[in-house]
């Protein structure tokens, strides 16, 4: 029944969006190229259809420089998992010339799906020396102006038909839920905790690829014994995991943890580590996104590390100010290394954080804690720097 209803589709409606956006770096030659370090742009949205562009730039001190195109599909996007084709153009134009002209330009398009986040291998390269001669302004001023164009398909269904599959989809949903919960005829226990949880098999590899291969090869232990048990994860987060399997539902948002996103990491189960993803970037705030930083490198979360680092770069100087900041400082396993290199290779890495950075350092080495800053002072210099750094900001903004 459920077949004959995906086959009553009316039709595919070809869409397509533009965006263009032009950002401006002031003194680019004098500040950022000596540092060699990369410069992200301001959120370049596209409200219609909740999608929204980043750029990046990162000078090198040998020729190209690299500009970076991200694209990122928000939880409300009309891009789901279909394919979407990205043109793009980068440009570079000559302003200091009378004429209209460009030092560069750069064209390239990409296969794009929702899930997968960044336009890879798209990367455009420049020649930084050019820029660096001044041939963009007289004040070493770098424009780069982004065109994209978005080609995408949506499927489009019969209202009545719809409706039909999402009242059949929520009927199977809950009969599936009552037979987990009831425990009826199971084939197979999970333990957690010390706890027992009868579950079919059928249901757990139907989801779950890393399922399917232990209950369908006989050399398993935890096959042959018909029982399994789990010791990373809570009862609690379990349960809502196997609903998940049972069901093909999303969780409710709270329910949706660093926890659910490790143990649908483990079991490979897509959707809802996606799920998981989406709602932790949703919820990022100052004290929390070191540790989802970590656990994104760790369980592979793409689409959560890209925003975590982004979160990052626009709120760094609040999140150093933070204790869990202090905490991480003091780590030294290779995840938390990464971290910092990264946040330290980062254009908005200033002399105040050098500052805040060599603090810390004194802390840990048993110097006075009252060296610590609270981010309310700094030297003169780095107070320019920053104010230098925002008005920046401000003015890609308004671009």
């Amino acid at each position: 029944m459920s077949d004959s209803t995906d086959m009553l589709i009316t039709e595919s409606i070809g869409t397509c969006f533009e965006i263009e956006h032009s950002w401006s770096i002031e003194e680019f030659s004098a500040k950022i190229m000596p540092r060699n370090k990369c410069l992200l742009s301001r959120r370049i949205k596209h409200s219609q259809h909740d999608v929204e562009f980043r750029l990046l730039v990162r000078p090198r001190s040998a020729d190209p420089m690299m500009v970076g195109v991200y694209m990122f599909c928000l939880p409300g996007s009309t891009i789901k998992n279909e394919e979407a084709v990205v043109s793009f153009s980068l440009e570079i134009p000559d302003t200091s010339s009378s004429s209209p002209s460009l030092i560069a330009k750069h064209e390239g398009h990409s296969a794009f799906k929702r899930y997968s986040h960044i336009l890879e291998g798209n990367d455009a390269l420049f020649s930084s020396a050019s820029v660096a001669k001044g041939k963009s302004t007289q004040n070493g001023q770098l424009i780069i102006r982004f065109k994209a164009k978005v080609l995408y398909s949506i499927v489009s269904v019969d209202p009545t038909i719809k409706a039909l599959k999402e009242k059949m989809e929520a009927k199977h949903a809950t009969n599936r839920l009552k037979l987990f919960e009831s425990g009826d005829n199971s084939d197979f226990t999970v333990i957690v905790e010390n706890r027992r949880i009868p579950v079919h098999k059928v249901f757990l590899s139907q989801r779950s690829s890393v399922f399917r291969a232990l209950l369908s090869n006989a050399n398993f232990v935890e096959n042959a014994k018909n029982e399994i048990e789990i010791n990373d994860t809570s009862f609690e987060t379990m349960q809502v995991f196997l609903t998940t399997l049972y069901t093909g539902k999303k969780p409710d948002a709270d329910k949706l943890s660093l926890d659910l996103l490790s143990i649908a990491d483990k079991y490979d189960v897509f959707e809802l580590k996606m799920a998981c993803q989406e709602q932790l970037s949703i919820s990022l705030d100052n004290n929390n996104v070191l540790d989802r930083l970590l656990e994104a490198i760790k369980h592979c979360a793409e689409f959560l590390t890209l925003n975590c680092k982004f979160f990052l770069l626009d709120n760094l100087s609040e999140v150093m100010k933070t204790p869990r900041w202090k905490m991480f400082h003091a780590n030294e396993d290779v995840l938390t290394i990464d971290v910092f290199n990264f946040i330290k290779n980062s254009s908005l890495f200033t002399e105040y954080h050098q500052i805040s950075l060599q603090q810390l350092n004194n802390m840990r080495n048993g110097a006075d804690e009252n060296l610590i800053s609270d981010g309310s002072s700094s030297s003169a210099d780095s107070d320019v720097d920053m104010r230098e750094i925002s008005e920046d900001e401000d003015e890609d903004e308004d671009e």
